[in-house]
């Protein structure tokens, strides 16, 4: 602790103005440092053995899969994203009076976003390992027509009329 209090008094002693915004972009590589740069095809795990057998047959089981299972069970078309959103906002609704984790839920644009998913791996265009699986972000999102809380007092009825990172189904 006192190395670092050392630090912090050096940097208090600059006397840097209100007026100096502050740095945007921190680049660590030193003059002379090479990179790869060359796009290798992506590499993902071996698919677990468990997920040959196919979906499980209780869909509260998924709940507890890995990415890489439900992935996999996903690529694979044993598993409908809509049927596993549907398993996933259902344990939402049934354990967050309890669990109180959601402010907002957004069912209908979860529902569409599996809807569509599922139409394009069906369809032949499956994105990845990410595609389609269910997810939730911290409220700090704005997406237009939700509230955007925060996480804060003062804002539970926040509504930011455009879309800032913008909440897509991964893909």
């Amino acid at each position: 602790m006192n190395e670092h209090a050392k630090g912090y008094e050096e940097i208090y002693k600059l006397h840097i103005p209100n007026s100096v915004e502050p740095a945007l972009i921190f680049d660590p590589v030193l003059p002379g440092m090479k990179f790869e740069t060359e796009r290798k095809p992506m590499r993902i795990s071996k698919a677990p053995s468990a997920v040959a057998a196919g979906a499980p047959k209780n869909l509260e089981d998924l709940a507890f899969a890995s990415v890489r299972e439900l992935a996999e069970l996903v690529r694979a078309k044993k598993v409908f994203v809509a049927c596993a959103d549907g398993d996933y906002l259902g344990r939402l609704k049934k354990y967050d009076p309890t669990l109180k984790f959601a402010v907002t839920l957004t069912e209908e644009r979860a529902v569409a976003q599996a809807k569509q998913a599922d139409a394009e791996i069906a369809a032949g265009k499956y994105r990845g390992p990410l595609h389609g699986l269910p997810w939730g972000a911290k409220d700090l999102l704005a997406v237009k027509g939700y509230r955007t809380t925060w996480g804060a007092g003062g804002f539970e009825s926040q509504m930011i009329d455009e879309e800032r990172n913008r909440c897509k189904t991964a893909g």
